[in-house]
């Protein structure tokens, strides 16, 4: 089926010749986001709105909605991937807020809707910053547009993975809303929305409050708003099971999920990837949860590519644990520099770790996202690493999991504790550790895809002539800055 800026032309009788996109300007939105942009056909001058759209992708009268823009657009190719397409939910559409994030999605074959330019549109905004409120409000905006229609709208954010297909879920005939738990209130982003006229009250007066106010997230405006009615009792809301539709506290912390196969949760409907900011922390932990499909640049699929992996056997306590494992991961990153290798990250032990309850379990281990700022690791970092659960995954080729190195252990003066039989250890000249020489004579020449070392603690002697060496290093010091579980650091 032909498509256009990634939307499906069914149900639209115009032919698309030329296509000239036209700026209009409305004051008060210009003002909050930037300017409404507008699809125009020139050989019938037939003009394709939002709403002919949204009217062309609905099915039983119900549409799935989600906005997006450049800096999500990893995420959004996600959410498609592990929840649209894998449960045939085909009455979806992405509302776009930049130039580019269309074009980029229809790459996908993802149905996209090139709709408000925000001036923010191309980077990923933090949680707590004005570009990120006040993109939130066009969630608010484009539900309306939704509604007006007399459709019934599911919103989902991009950082969101479905279980099953919600959709048949939504039973409660008498309700304007049905919403997600965000603990404290209502999570704007995943709720159900029937289009009664309380609902269309709800979102014009949060749409408007929006303008005048945005400095509050749309969030805070449908709360506030929802509250009010819910008082009055001109509006019927229901909070959507907090243990079924599961926010990122509940989830994540409270459920004790660190990696992927952590508690099943065989009865959850949908998890959202929420208390915890930055879109990289929030890959990253989809990734180590198992809940990461985008294959980008075949992340997981190519048979080329080369890999060294450790691990950190031994517990040296609370105050010298975390500087030995971040001296080990240095070293690992300073031997995939000189080899051509990407770092598959180990479990670290769990000293420091804050907010999950998966840190006080008996021989916790964590993620690198507990204890480091995955937003400044992956600025120096971000494709020289893999998750520790990398080689688990199913779009990582059976050749790559099954060639597998002996395990390897340079000898050093590190304790390191009791070795089992199966170790290959070698010996550097120099008690310092090995230098790029030796490195490359001993590993240089490895054909195998996962090159496994037992641990790396005290192992790699620094040769910062060599401009590999130094150019990992300097990358390493500005990108291993400390944080927390959250990443409010």
């Amino acid at each position: 089926m032909k498509s256009w800026l990634g939307v499906s032309m069914l149900g639209l009788s115009c032919a698309v010749i030329v296509i000239i996109i036209a700026e209009i300007q409305l004051t008060d939105l210009q003002k909050a986001v930037g300017y409404l942009r507008r699809q125009r056909i020139a050989k019938s001058g037939y003009e394709i709105t939002l709403q002919d759209v949204m009217r062309s992708r609905a099915l039983d009268n119900t549409i799935v909605l989600s906005s997006v823009d450049s800096g999500y657009l990893d995420m959004a190719v996600n959410l498609y991937l592990t929840s649209l397409k894998r449960f045939n939910v085909e009455n979806y559409l992405f509302v776009g807020s930049d130039p580019d994030i269309c074009n980029k999605l229809a790459n996908f074959s993802i149905a996209c809707f090139d709709y408000i330019h925000d001036p923010d549109g191309s980077t990923a905004s933090g949680y707590f910053s004005e570009a990120f409120k006040r993109k939130t409000h066009l969630k608010t905006k484009i539900i309306l547009e939704a509604l007006m229609l007399g459709l019934k709208v599911l919103i989902t954010d991009v950082d969101i993975v479905f279980f099953t297909n919600p959709l048949p879920l939504f039973t409660c005939t008498r309700c304007d809303i049905e919403i997600s738990s965000d603990v404290i209130e209502g999570n704007s982003g995943f709720y159900f929305a029937r289009p009664t006229a309380a609902s269309i009250k709800l979102h014009e007066t949060a749409w408007k409050q929006g303008l005048a106010q945005p400095h509050i997230s749309n969030q805070k405006a449908i709360d506030r708003n929802m509250e009010k009615m819910q008082l009055s009792r001109t509006i019927t809301v229901k909070t959507l099971d907090p243990k079924t539709y599961i926010n990122g506290k509940v989830y994540f912390e409270d459920g004790e999920r660190m990696f992927k196969g952590d508690n099943l949760c065989e009865h959850c409907v949908m998890v959202h990837n929420n208390w915890i900011v930055t879109g990289a922390a929030k890959v990253y932990r989809f990734k180590e949860c198992g809940l990461w499909e985008n294959d980008k640049n075949q992340y997981y699929s190519d048979r080329q590519q080369r890999y060294l992996s450790f691990d950190l056997p031994r517990d040296y306590g609370s105050v010298n644990t975390i500087k030995f494992e971040e001296k080990a991961l240095r070293n690992a990153f300073i031997l995939g520099a000189i080899l051509g290798r990407t770092v598959i990250l180990p479990k670290f032990h769990c000293y420091g770790c804050k907010f999950s309850r998966a840190c006080k379990k008996p021989n916790a281990k964590c993620t690198l996202g507990t204890f480091y700022k995955i937003e400044r690791f992956d600025s120096q970092l971000k494709d020289k690493y893999r998750e520790s659960v990398f080689l688990s995954h199913d779009k990582v080729p059976d050749s790559v999991k099954s060639s597998l190195s002996p395990v390897f252990l340079i000898n050093s003066s590190q304790d390191i504790g009791t070795l089992t039989k199966n170790i290959v250890k070698l010996s550097p000249k120099d008690p310092g550790g090995a230098t790029d020489e030796e490195i490359v004579d001993w590993f240089g020449n490895r054909k195998e895809s996962v090159l496994r070392f037992h641990s790396l603690y005290n192992s790699i002697k620094y040769n910062e002539t060599n401009e590999k060496v130094a150019n990992i290093l300097k990358k390493l010091k500005s990108g291993l800055a400390r944080s927390d579980y959250r990443q409010y650091q």
